[in-house]
């Protein structure tokens, strides 16, 4: 299962400019906050315990490492920033952009998940409800998914991207208006060998997102269902049940307006926030070519919450404290006017 969850969450961290990068609007660095919930079954040695749920909050960013080219294509190589909890994790994808209506993403992946590259027929623009495709993701994988220096065996089948329809989405970062609803379903079996035993665990996926045509991506959710097998002296015993839920929101963006047209043709000055590790005070400079309406600068945590609300002026500073005075604790930080944002790291 946790093959495909990194595998299938890596589609909406795309981002490229051309025909199907600008239709998505994926010209940008942007940030995400997201929360999963476990509840695992056990069957055979406590058949009436179920664990309590486990929440794991997710910070994401995706920035443009770097531009290049693929076999002649114009391709741009992604860094992904995933904090979970405490533990930071950073992957680096290539996108390139093949012909006018195909998004195609290479994608490599930590070695003890995936020792091989993936091509994906990721979307399929403008979008259409109805329209449905493959992404390429079935197949067979041989890697060591559980690090014990045995091959597994990983296979994916039925994957789909449909789109469903189209909805109005509110999201910390702002609210949209007739939003494409992406679902994309796959189905995975993962064999895993520890001497004479063997365990088999067999799962569904369903992620459903939300996009912008001319934005991007702004909101998606995730279900998984999984069912855990373990075959010992000669039977199949059935250990487990195992339910995912999770979503994920669009908190912040950087290098654009914010509007509902399309991104980039309106060019402003860096918001500047520096220091930026800060201990105690940092300073929020925001330039000449603010909006003459603007009257407020907020700051979020990196779930998406507001936090603080300070006065706009041209140069300003926070404390690090929240709207009632109270300090708040190290992390990243989201200061964002109307038009602009940026990141923001508190140490102590």
């Amino acid at each position: 299962m946790r093959y495909l969850m990194i595998v299938l969450s890596c589609v909406c961290a795309v981002a490229a400019a051309g025909p199907v990068g600008d239709y998505l609007g994926f010209d940008q660095d942007f940030m995400r906050a997201g929360e999963h919930q476990e509840t695992l079954y056990m069957h055979i040695l406590f058949p009436q315990e179920r664990d309590s749920f486990q929440y794991i909050r997710t910070f994401d960013t995706t920035t443009i490492a770097a531009e290049t080219l693929y076999e002649g294509l114009p391709a741009w190589v992604l860094q992904l920033n995933l904090v979970q909890d405490t533990t930071q994790t950073t992957m680096l994808d290539t996108a390139v952009e093949y012909g006018d209506s195909l998004l195609r993403l290479k994608l490599v992946l930590p070695e003890k998940i995936l020792d091989t590259t993936l091509w994906l027929n990721l979307y399929q623009v403008p979008f259409q409800v109805g329209q449905w495709w493959e992404p390429g993701l079935a197949g067979t994988y041989y890697t060591d998914v559980d690090g014990n220096g045995l091959p597994d065996t990983v296979d994916i089948w039925g994957d789909t991207i449909k789109v469903l329809g189209q909805e109005h989405v509110t999201v910390p970062a702002h609210r949209f208006f007739d939003c494409y609803k992406l679902e994309i379903f796959a189905r995975q079996s993962l064999q895993m060998a520890q001497g004479p035993i063997v365990t088999h665990e067999s799962s569904y996926v369903r992620i459903y997102q939300w996009y912008k045509p001319g934005f991007g991506w702004v909101k998606d959710s995730v279900s998984i269902d999984a069912k855990t097998y373990m075959y010992v002296i000669g039977r199949w015993y059935h250990m487990s049940d195992m339910v995912v839920k999770g979503t994920g929101q669009l908190t912040g963006y950087s290098g654009a307006a914010v509007r509902e047209e399309r991104r980039g043709r309106i060019q402003l000055e860096p918001l500047v926030v520096r220091p930026s590790p800060f201990t105690g005070r940092t300073s929020i400079i925001l330039g000449q070519k603010e909006p003459a309406n603007l009257t407020r600068v907020s700051i979020f945590d990196r779930t998406g919450r507001l936090v603080r609300s300070l006065a706009a002026r041209s140069s300003l500073s926070w404390d690090g404290r929240d709207s009632d005075g109270t300090p708040l604790p190290p992390g990243v930080y989201m200061v964002r006017t109307p038009e602009r944002s940026c990141l923001v790291t508190k140490i102590e």
